[in-house]
């Protein structure tokens, strides 16, 4: 199957290139980019969105992280922001000295604007100390809670490891603060680090391929697996930030993956197929003793009715539904 985008200019003339930052995929997580400058012995700073009043394209708690080369990596606004960031976060770098900064509405840098009218605070943190950096690294490669607490005013950092229960403790309003609210109320910050969302994909075919090659744009953790292999599936994978989703049109194997991925804590578990052979499914999974309550939680036929009839649209509903069901099912985990 050829998926080159290489020829799109070809196909028509005036079409642009895609930008290589979205060819590559997007990075919402940078605690990997993050460690990986920091043990190459590059000046980092991370930028943290803190506060914004009125509306913002990007949740309180995202981040982006600037080197000293002025490379960056995450987004913090829809890209209207992003350069003058990256200056702001090199001259906290030149200045060893953290920052809390408002763009857009009351903001002091009257020829940066920002399009929605709305406000934005940014913390500014240059070079994080090696142990943060480690303990952020540490609980994104293990895959456990992190919660991360700024000192605004003082410029102090504090790191506490969680449980998952402790998970729901994480208020999700948000304080709209104006720039004097900001000014006089916001001393603290605090942000819960979860792990990536993975998926565990097992099947082959063309809807297989096109799942695969489409997630990668996505900030995903891929384990992929072909039918041949399904035997060494392993559901010790499948964490609440897991989804397992089965992409063949044969089934006969399926059973011993899926009675064991209803017994995980999966966010998401989808099966393609017709209606029909849904059926069939769950009963071959209700001969094997599973629960109508655990079968209900698997999504067949996977994916959102979206109407598409072409393996890539087939794709983009299966990826479209996980997404969906991941926002449902995930807790906001910022706070102020």
């Amino acid at each position: 199957m050829n998926m080159n985008v290489a020829s799109l200019s070809e196909v028509n003339p005036l079409a642009e290139a895609i930008p290589s930052g979205i060819a590559s995929g997007f990075i919402d997580d940078i605690r990997s980019t993050l460690y990986d400058w920091h043990s190459r012995s590059l000046a980092t700073v991370l930028v943290t969105l803190v506060n914004y009043e009125g509306s913002s394209p990007r949740p309180v708690g995202s981040q982006m992280v600037v080197n000293e080369s002025g490379e960056a990596v995450g987004l913090i606004s829809g890209g209207c922001l992003e350069s003058a960031l990256i200056e702001e976060a090199l001259s906290c770098l030149r200045l060893k000295q953290q920052r809390l900064v408002r763009y857009g509405k009351s903001s002091d840098y009257f020829d940066i604007q920002l399009p929605c009218g709305s406000g934005i605070d940014v913390l500014i943190t240059p070079n994080p100390e090696a142990s943060f950096i480690n303990q952020l690294f540490a609980a994104y490669s293990n895959r456990t809670l992190l919660e991360w607490t700024a000192d605004l005013v003082g410029g102090s950092h504090q790191v506490v490891q969680l449980s998952n229960e402790q998970l729901t403790r994480v208020t999700t309003k948000n304080y709209q603060y104006n720039r004097a609210q900001v000014e006089n109320d916001l001393s603290n910050f605090t942000k819960t680090y979860t792990p990536r969302t993975r998926v565990v994909v097992v099947g082959e075919g063309a809807i297989y391929d096109y799942f695969v090659a489409m997630a990668q744009l996505f900030d995903i953790e891929m384990l992929t697996c072909s039918t041949g292999r399904y035997s060494t599936f392993n559901a010790e994978l499948l964490d609440p930030w897991s989804a397992l989703v089965t992409l063949s049109h044969s089934h006969e194997w399926e059973p011993d993956i899926l009675s064991k991925a209803v017994e995980t804590d999966a966010f998401y578990i989808g099966a393609l197929g017709s209606r029909s052979t849904h059926s069939m499914r769950c009963e071959l999974l209700r001969e094997r003793g599973i629960s109508d309550t655990q079968i209900n939680r698997i999504k067949g036929p996977a994916g959102l009715n979206l109407g598409g009839r072409t393996p890539p649209e087939i794709a983009l509903s299966i990826l479209a539904e996980i997404v969906c069901v991941r926002q449902q099912a995930m807790p906001k985990v910022w706070s102020l």
